[in-house]
């Protein structure tokens, strides 16, 4: 908006000012070097505010306690994909890290990766934003989800130029030239050069047919894959999955309207603008060119931002282009409170003559002033070494939710800074991050939005720190940063005055709270110095990574070839299949294991046992044997108040503590148990019946009869009962609320 009442600012300092106030200068030489695009600028000011602010309501709508036949279906294919990728890690691998809390190899991370590509271009982006937040997620998961960057198919170029014309009209009513290869196809669009009537080199970026559908089919389901993921990774510093789904779908909800785009590289480039930065640049949309679907922008052309090489052969100062890079993103995010959201090798160009490019802007973040104050407050503290002013800051982003021990948080901080060299390399930077993360995740600290993207563009830049300024000590230059914005914009502008906060800690209150910190408190949870795996973490690797061909195959096997040619050409499979894999084994020099031989001994000797004993008591008996054995493990877990199907219903969605502690938690997974372990006994009770009445014909028939649909539905129920008694009772709603009224209390 404009202020025509107000005269036009002429300082720095009122530039600014009229921007934090969200107003466009009409003098503004960024709006003026393409016609029409103030009119469209202002246009965009009217009607995108209200296509903004409904996209939160559209994600709690997505991921809430709606749609649950649609996300029952999208979770089974899912789960399909995952198995037909990777049988081994879901039926092995991820039981036993949730079992032993141990991470999973990177050959799981691989067959995940696989996974997420088939499920679709919604994961795909997913994978692309774990990429890109070395030290928010396991390394295993970074290093893996990069190549999906490089793994978007291309769209024909009549299914590109369909949709064009679709939003724009005919293609020669506005371009001389369209590039019919595309220059990057990404999850969301694929973009083509072009060159408009008045020879401006532009792109085209045009969204992929059906992909808004796409995505919020994917998104319903994404809860419970990012949790069973996390806590596949026990390693990775990831407090919630769930917020960190709410972030990544209202970020790509943003990203399918252009219009905010477009609007985002405005408002970036006008605050650049009124900050007299010119060595970083921001293409401008070509007003009458951008709708919900496409979007025609200039087009920067450079060299890559990862491409040493290069950029040293054209004699620029890579160290100089990085903390160029740096400078804007603080000054972005602290002075206006807005910044580029997605900070990668694909969204920075290194101009020709040096200056800092920024492409795609889909993923921006928007700070209030409020929030904006609580970073300013972070990073002076992270440059001047001041704890206090740490959790000061954290506070008034909304980090710190009510009833948050801000002693022991300011006493861990400490402790961490404690350890701390004078000097700050990027290596010190990434062990550290996970640290503060899981500092976060212990003591049950929100993650704001703009704090989780700003961080991770901070990572990602620093990250390049070792390519192309190995030497910098990133210490040294966050406090050459705070100097450089107390000279420019005023001390009192750099730092609030005064605190809002609350009273300060003294420091005998400071050193109480050091003194009751627990050991592991003052060590880092993970890194080269951790403790050695566990016995149980070994024998579980070395039992998971053969579970299926010792196990599962021969029971396999045995089942389907008794079933359909009878016991002894079951017992010859097993023998041959035991056989093969053992010769295999000690030709390839590889240990047999313990595995296979007790397996197999167990199938022999049942089998055997049955045909010499004619006695289908001794054939059918240990199957009857299990499911006592499983009932009676229910329901000793109700009679020690440890529900198993909450247990495991946790695994698969993160139930806030308040919640699992609720009674109302209790009683319904109780009751979830309880009918499991009754239908095991029941079951096992009535084919002990059928073994002693009937032939073995009609066992087998009736037990798959009764057995079967008793079952799935039993499994239905399992899903369905929890969710209605949990969003009936208003205790339970209101302990998930006031979760999601923390969160959204500095959005």
């Amino acid at each position: 908006m404009t202020a025509p009442d107000r005269p036009p600012a002429t300082t720095l300092l009122e530039r600014v000012a009229a921007r934090q106030a969200g107003e466009r200068p009409e003098d503004s030489a960024f709006l003026a070097g393409r016609p029409g695009l103030a009119l469209q600028a202002a246009e965009w000011d009217g009607s995108l505010p209200a296509e903004r602010a409904a996209v939160p309501e559209r994600v709690e709508d997505l991921i809430g306690p709606g749609h649950r036949l649609a996300r029952l279906r999208r979770l089974a294919l899912v789960l399909a994909v995952l198995l037909l990728e990777g049988a081994v890690v879901v039926l092995v691998h991820v039981p036993w890290a949730l079992i032993t809390r141990r991470p999973l190899a990177p050959g799981a991370a691989h067959r995940l990766r696989r996974a997420f590509e088939h499920l679709g271009p919604s994961y795909v982006k997913l994978g692309q934003f774990i990429s890109s937040g070395r030290g928010l997620f396991p390394d295993v998961l970074v290093d893996e989800f990069a190549t999906c960057r490089d793994r978007c198919p291309r769209l024909p170029w009549r299914t590109v130029r369909r949709a064009i014309e679709a939003e724009l009209g005919p293609l020669e009513e506005h371009f001389a030239h369209v590039e019919r290869e595309p220059l990057a196809a990404a999850s969301i669009a694929q973009v083509h050069a072009a060159t408009l009537h008045d020879g401006t080199d532009v792109v085209v970026k045009v969204q992929r047919p059906g992909i808004a559908r796409q995505v919020e089919a994917h998104i319903r389901s994404m809860p419970a894959i990012a949790t069973l993921v996390v806590r596949s990774f026990p390693d990775g510093p990831v407090a919630d999955p769930v917020r960190l789904v709410r972030l990544f779908a209202t970020t790509i909800l943003e990203e399918l309207d252009f219009r905010l785009e477009a609007q985002n590289m405005l408002d970036i480039g006008l605050d650049l603008e009124a900050a007299a930065v010119d060595d970083v640049v921001v293409p401008r949309p070509v007003p009458g060119l951008v709708t919900e679907r496409v979007l025609v922008m200039e087009r920067l052309e450079g060299h890559k931002f990862d491409d040493l090489d290069q950029m040293r052969a054209a004699g620029i100062d890579t160290a100089a282009l990085l903390l160029t890079g740096i400078r804007s993103l603080v000054e972005g995010a602290t002075v206006f409170g807005r910044f580029h959201g997605d900070l990668h090798a694909g969204n920075v160009v290194c101009l020709p003559d040096g200056r800092f490019g920024l492409i795609d802007f889909g993923i921006c973040a928007r700070l209030d002033d409020e929030q904006r104050a609580g970073l300013q407050r972070l990073l002076v503290g992270i440059a001047t070494r001041d704890v206090r002013g740490q959790v000061r800051g954290l506070d008034a982003m909304g980090a710190l939710p009510d009833g948050t021990d801000r002693r022991r948080l300011i006493a861990r901080m400490m402790a961490a800074q404690d350890r701390q060299r004078d000097q700050l390399s990027v290596d010190d930077l990434r062990a550290g991050a996970p640290r503060i993360m899981r500092v976060f995740a212990e003591l049950q600290l929100e993650l704001p939005p703009g704090l989780v993207l700003f961080f991770k563009d901070v990572l990602y830049l620093n990250g390049s720190t070792r390519l192309l300024a190995p030497d910098l000590d990133l210490l040294s230059a966050f406090a050459g940063l705070h100097r450089h914005f107390d000279g420019k914009y005023g001390s009192d502008r750099v730092v609030l005055s005064g605190d809002p906060y609350g009273p300060d800690i003294t420091e005998e209150e400071l050193a109480e709270a050091r003194a009751h910190l627990e050991p592991e408190d003052d060590h880092p949870a993970a890194g080269p110095g951790a403790p050695a795996p566990t016995a149980a973490g070994i024998i579980a690797d070395r039992i998971g990574s053969r579970a299926i061909p010792d196990a599962l195959v021969p029971l396999g096997l045995f089942l389907a070839t008794n079933t359909r040619w009878g016991l002894a050409w079951a017992i010859a499979a097993v023998t041959t299949w035991s056989l093969g894999l053992t010769l295999y084994r000690r030709r390839r020099g590889r240990r047999i294991g313990f595995v296979l031989p007790i397996v197999v001994g167990f199938i022999l000797l049942r089998g055997i046992a049955g045909i010499v004993t004619r006695s289908d008591a001794v054939y059918f008996g240990p199957a009857i044997l299990n499911n006592f054995l499983i009932g009676g493990t229910f329901l000793l877990s109700v009679l020690f108040r440890t529900p198993l199907i909450g247990l495991v219903a946790r695994a698969f969605y993160p139930f806030p503590a308040a919640v699992r502690r609720h009674p109302t938690f209790h009683r319904v997974f109780r009751n979830v148990t309880l009918a499991w372990a009754t239908f095991l006994i029941a079951s096992g009770t009535f084919q002990v019946w059928l073994l002693a009445t009937q032939s073995t014909n009609t066992f087998v028939t009736l037990r798959a009869a009764v057995g079967w649909p008793v079952g799935i539905a039993l499994l239905v129920a399992s899903i369905a009962y929890p969710r209605r008694v949990l969003e009936r009772d208003p205790e339970i709603v209101e302990l998930f609320e006031r979760g999601g009224r923390t969160r959204d209390r500095h959005r």
